[in-house]
């Protein structure tokens, strides 16, 4: 209450204990920068395409709580709408998850593949803006000396670093698999260094980075898959596409699909740990099952709890019976690493078997 008021009293500048629509503009942007400061709601400049369409949707609302069409509104009538709207966002589903600060384009495939398409083809773009800070950020923590370059020794953990969020989703190979060894690793950056330090002063400054990587990205996204699967969107890839990619997924462990796969349990896995351990309970892993099976079931292959228990009884039963199956230590927890190679071992033999019906029904 303290705070709305605040805000409300900041916004009346001319002070006749209501507000205008042009004070009340200004209204919004102090109430919401609460929980834009955590990440909460989105900026702005990201909810609406100019300040017209971001005025007319104001407007709306404005008139919606001008009870009397009188052409202002007062603090009355702001904190019974505000107090209401907030108290629909928490109480959503939404708001039950865990929220994840990090952007989204660093959490899925099928959001950084068109991220970073788009940030290449269209330089004047906020996705590429996010990129140039994602490489700045990777050229500061790689300049360990803090002197404003990067010399040769400094140059392998750039690259490790930057290369780290493509291979995240299966669109870059591993040093591993490219170099087999770390002194191959280290042999070939060196030469590459030698490449990127076009000013042969044995060091490569923030613009020498940049112009390299925007370069090699770009060449990079030219022969990048367009199609990535959107776990969020299943319907839209339809059965076959998703049941041919559990089958590459689970018989290649070094294809894109497998580190796909890989990504949404793990994400499902971390949304699940409510008491952020690192590891779930017996009563964590039911959410676990759910939010796994929640893919297969989007396209009809694989049924709903309801119709496979008879009541929530039987169904945490059988779940406790599953989780015990997998916390071969009887700690009482399982860990990731437990949780992905029991999953990925029972989608294979699904897939194989039943010719790709109820690919991820866990508990049959």
């Amino acid at each position: 209450y303290q705070f709305l008021f605040k805000n409300f009293v900041l916004s009346d500048t001319d002070s006749k204990g209501s507000v205008t629509f042009d004070q009340f503009d200004h209204l919004v942007e102090l109430s919401a920068n609460a929980p834009r400061s955590l990440g909460l709601a989105p900026p702005t400049e990201q909810m609406f395409r100019s300040t017209g369409e971001r005025r007319a949707a104001r407007k709306k609302l404005f008139d919606g709580m001008d009870a009397d069409k009188g052409g202002t509104i007062s603090f009355d009538e702001y904190l019974k709408y505000t107090v209401q709207h907030i108290a629909e966002k928490v109480g959503s589903k939404a708001a039950e998850e865990p929220v994840l600060t990090t952007p989204k384009w660093q959490t899925t495939a099928s959001a950084f593949a068109p991220w970073v398409r788009k940030a290449i083809e269209q330089p004047r773009s906020e996705e590429r803006r996010e990129l140039y800070t994602f490489l700045s950020d990777c050229f500061m923590d790689a300049d360990a000396d803090r002197d404003g370059f990067v010399n040769g020794d400094e140059f392998d953990f750039l690259c490790e670093k930057a290369a780290a969020l493509p291979r995240r989703f299966g669109l870059a190979p591993s040093w591993r698999d490219l170099y087999h060894t770390v002194e191959a690793r280290q042999a070939a950056r060196r030469e590459l260094f030698l490449k990127v330090d076009s000013s042969k002063r044995g060091t490569i400054g923030m613009d020498d980075w940049i112009q390299y990587s925007f370069g090699h990205i770009e060449e990079k996204v030219r022969g990048m898959h367009k199609e990535t699967l959107d776990f969020a969107n299943l319907p839209n890839s339809g059965k076959d596409k998703f049941i041919a990619f559990l089958k590459t997924a689970t018989s290649d462990r070094k294809s894109r699909e497998f580190v796909e796969l890989y990504q949404f349990l793990f994400n499902n896995f971390v949304i699940a740990d409510k008491e952020a351990k690192g590891a779930v309970t017996a009563e964590q892993f039911d959410l676990l099952v759910e939010l796994s099976a929640a893919a297969p079931r989007a396209l009809g292959l694989a049924p709903k709890s309801t119709d496979m228990f008879k009541s929530d009884a039987e169904r945490l039963a059988s779940r406790k019976a599953l989780f015990q199956g997998m916390d071969k230590d009887g700690g009482g927890t399982i860990s990731f690493d437990e949780y992905l190679e029991y999953t990925i071992k029972h989608i294979a033999e699904k897939v194989r078997s039943a010719g790709g019906r109820c690919p991820m029904g866990f508990d049959r």
